[in-house]
Formats: C-alpha cells, structure tokens, sequence
C-alpha cells in the first residue's frame, strides 16, 4: 500500500449550505491514510461531488497493478474510482482518466486490479447521493511494483576466444537500455590490464547506441588483454563484465640449425660456421611462432634460386627440412648459397603477420697453395700492386700469414679470420708491421691454420 500526500482536496459542486459548515469533511489519519466521513448535522447532500487526489511522484517510472478501498457503500453505483499515471509531469491534467471502478455495496474492504506506468500517479473518486445516504470513503491505497528497467549491453568486437592481428583494434558494445534512465557518465568507464582506465571524458572512449573503445595503433600489444567494463544509470542498473582478447601482432621466427648459421645473415656478413665443403648441404629451419601457429600452406621457400614448393619440404615437427640431393641441386665451391623463407601464422580476426628470412652459407674453396702475381709490383699504379695469398680452406679456417727476408727476420704478420673476406684479408701491400715499405727482393711465406703449416714459398717484390 502506498499513501498519498496531504493535499488532496475536496470539491463541490452544489453549494447546500452556502459554505458555513462542509457537507464533507477531509482528514488524515496519523497512518497517512485519507478519510472522507458524513457530517450528521446536514439531512441535505450534494446530489455529486469527487475527489481528486495530488498528483503523487514517487521518484522513479513503477507498474501500477491495484487500487483498494474501505468504505461504506450504501448503493452500488453510489461511489466510483478513476485513476491515471504516466511517466511525465508535464501535461499530466490532461491526461485522460482511467474508470470508472464501481464500488459494491456488499464488499469492504474492496480493492480492484489495474494496469499502468509511470513515475507520476493521481487518483480521483466520485460520490453520488442517492435516496437518502451517501457513501462514506474510510481509506484509499493504491499498489505499484518497481520496473526493472533493463539495461543489456552485449560485446559485438572483438569476439572472445579469437587471435586477433589488428592493431588498431577497436571495442565495441551494443546497448540496450530504457531511455527513461540516463547513463551516469561519472561512473562509466573501461578498464584494461588493470592498469589503464579509460572515462568518457577521454579521446579514445565514447558512447551513443554504441560503447566504442578506438585507441591508435600503438596501444596494443602481442599477449594476453583483460578489459573490463563498468557501466552505472540513473535507474540503479549496474553493468560490470569482464572479457578478454589474446592479440598477435607478431609474424613467426626462424633460425637456421643447418649449417648451424642461426639468426638471419647478410651475404656480406658470413659467420665462419655459415662455411661448408659439402656440396649438396642440408639445410634445416626451426621455427615458430610465439602465440599463434605457422601457417604450413602458406610457406614460400626459395633456395640458391630454385623454387621449392611447400609440398617438396620435410616437416620435422617444427623444422624445415631440404636435401638438395632429393632434386639433383649440386652447389659449387666457393659458391655462395641464398635461402629464402617466407612465414605467415594463422590470427582469426584481422590479416596475418608475415616475415621474409634471408640466410647465407658458403661452399669452401677448394683451393691449393698459390701467390699472383709474381713479382707484384707495389707502386700505386693500380696494377699488380698485392701479392694475392691462396691457401686450402680459405676463408673456413682462420688463417695466419707470415712473411720473411732472406735474413729470416719477420717482416709482416697477416691475421686472416674465416669468413667470405678471407681472400681480400689475404693480400700483401709490400708494408712491413710498422707500415714502412719493405725494400725489394725475394721474401719467404708461410701459412697455417689450425696452427699447422699448410703452405709456403717465396714472392718476388719489384719497384
């Protein structure tokens, strides 16, 4: 039961007594309810009168379900009750009455069911004088439940349990709500990672029929994201969810074990294990990818300019395995191998990431023990002007040049490391250690590797 407010106020509509003492009078009890009783001191009544309750404003949009009474009824007919509600004080005198509801002479208390929305509710009962009584109102109530006023808010992007590549991913929530109730902005916010919270005061969070999150493409990161929205209205309606996203913005890595060179090389940056006699070298990848799968169909390989197709490829888990013997590829000393491979993985949401791999290996020469030209000629006319040092195994194994007058005094030392710069690095100017031209003549050599002798002789330097 619901009491109404003090100002209910009664009218008449014949002046019997010429306004000295009330035909009725209005009181309120100390439970807040409203009694309409007869005054005895009158034998005449009104043959019509009604009372209009204030307009009631309970503070928030209710189903108005029923209205009671106690009254005495000494006729049917003679007490009748309209009601009406809405959502909205503005024009609410106009809004047309709901009734009437006949009150039965042989019930009381009597009450009757009714149906209504709103935030704002009056009531209004009529009495009609009939013979010789009039009906005596003790009590009203009127009934109401409180609306649940739905707020649904469902993710649309990005779907959980997906692998999402983008990296201007946004976050978007649809929302449903009765418009009666408004978003408090002050308590609508989004939090990622527990470390970031985002109002609607910010560039990259906003809200019409859509929640949208739209952050630049810096802001995500390859991993695992929580993000939690919080969601308050006028209405008491509390949205507070928790989804998550695993995003990989990453492509895959490789590293060649065989010829155990490991991460990507340039041709001008050999490693000495990047060096090989074999000539039909396997090669072997591992490689993988950190949140996501390697996309296998999608594999491009290319070796030493030979196309290989996805499906001519060992899989060895996840190694790449190729033997050139399979296809007849011979490789040429002192050649100089490219692979190519290109990896895609396999995200849900958005385009792959790919990368390109590049390594290269080198065939040993197969060398013997040489110097040219002979005599070389140091002058800086741009002929002649090194004697060129060719040993076994040049540029596999570091090397070291020593190179002596016929008194058996040492005159230059060469450090010559493996590598594809080996050859150059195996060169004499004519300089001694100090940098000082040596006189010309005939001058000894020696080569090693591995602290071995593998080659000597003499050079003849002219001027």
């Amino acid at each position: 039961p619901f009491a109404l407010g003090l100002s209910s106020h009664w009218v008449y509509v014949e002046d019997v007594d010429d306004g000295c003492i009330p035909d009725m009078d209005l009181l309120a009890s100390g439970s807040n309810a409203h009694i309409i009783y007869e005054n005895k001191m009158l034998e005449d009544f009104a043959n019509w009168g009604y009372l209009e309750s204030s307009i009631v404003d309970i503070g928030f949009s209710a189903n108005w379900k029923k209205i009671g009474w106690e009254a005495c009824i000494p006729y049917d007919s003679s007490i009748a009750f309209y009601w009406r509600a809405s959502d909205h004080i503005a024009g609410f005198d106009t809004i047309r009455w709901n009734g009437p509801i006949w009150g039965n002479s042989l019930v009381s208390p009597d009450s009757a069911n009714i149906y209504g929305i709103g935030q704002y509710f009056q009531y209004r009962v009529e009495f009609f004088y009939t013979s010789d009584d009039i009906a005596v109102l003790h009590k009203f109530r009127a009934e109401y439940d409180t609306l649940m006023h739905s707020l649904e808010i469902e993710l649309i992007t990005p779907p959980e349990d997906v692998l999402i590549a983008c990296v201007d991913q946004e976050i978007l929530f649809s929302v449903e709500r009765d418009t009666f109730c408004k978003i408090d902005s002050a308590n609508t916010f989004l939090i990622i990672d527990s470390t970031d919270t985002f109002t609607l005061d910010s560039l990259w969070l906003s809200i019409d029929s859509l929640i949208r999150f739209e952050p630049d493409s810096a802001y995500w990161k390859s991993g695992h994201h929580w993000f939690q929205l919080h969601l308050e209205d006028d209405c008491g309606n509390i949205y507070d969810s928790l989804y998550s996203a695993t995003f990989d913005l990453d492509p895959p890595t490789a590293q060649m074990t065989e010829p155990p060179i490991g991460e990507p090389n340039e041709r001008e940056n050999i490693p000495p294990d990047a060096f090989t006699y074999d000539l039909q070298q396997d090669i072997k990848i591992h490689f993988w990818d950190d949140i996501g799968n390697v996309d296998i169909d999608s594999i491009m390989a290319n070796i030493d300019g030979y196309e290989i197709p996805v499906s001519a490829i060992q899989m060895l888990g996840d190694t790449l395995f190729f033997a050139p013997e399979n296809f007849n590829i011979r490789f040429s000393p002192g050649e100089t191998v490219e692979v190519f491979l290109r990896l895609c993985d396999t995200p849900d949401w958005c385009a792959p990431n790919c990368a390109d791999f590049r390594w290269f290996f080198c065939l040993v020469p197969q060398e013997n023990c040489a110097r040219t030209p002979n005599p070389f000629t140091p002058n800086g006319d741009g002929k002649n002007d090194f004697a060129q040092f060719l040993f076994p195994d040049i540029g596999y194994q570091n090397a070291k040049i020593y190179i002596y007058d016929l008194r058996n005094i040492l005159v230059k030392k060469i450090d010559v490391p493996a590598g594809d710069r080996a050859k150059v690095l195996s060169r004499w100017y004519g300089y001694d250690n100090s940098g000082a031209p040596v006189p010309e003549g005939l001058y000894l050599y020696i080569i090693e590797t591995n602290d071995e002798i593998v080659c000597d002789g003499t050079t003849t330097l002219a001027r």
